[in-house]
């Protein structure tokens, strides 16, 4: 399965690419679900698109998206994070 979809946000004093990314990459290797990950800078923020195995009936999506709400608390160099559901795919 396969989700993309937009992660907006804005960059504050301090924000690192390569730090902010372990964050996020930490958390969903730790899902054990995911089997892909890949991200590309757009102006807003990342647009990703992650693979994974479904592991029961009717969870999908659910426990990657738990990765990204209260990013902001783990890494506080970002602010005003929003995922845009009509671009989410």
């Amino acid at each position: 399965m396969k989700i993309v979809f937009e992660f907006h946000f804005t960059k504050e004093a301090g924000f690192v690419e390569k730090d902010f990314l372990e964050i996020i990459s930490k958390n969903l290797t730790q899902l054990g679900i995911v089997t892909s990950f890949r991200y590309h800078a757009i102006k807003e923020g990342y647009l990703f698109e992650i693979e994974y195995k479904q592991v029961l009936s009717g969870v999908t999506y659910q426990p990657i998206m738990g990765c990204f709400s209260g990013l902001e608390h783990e890494y506080p160099y970002i602010s005003n994070i929003s995922i845009p559901l009509g671009k989410m795919r």
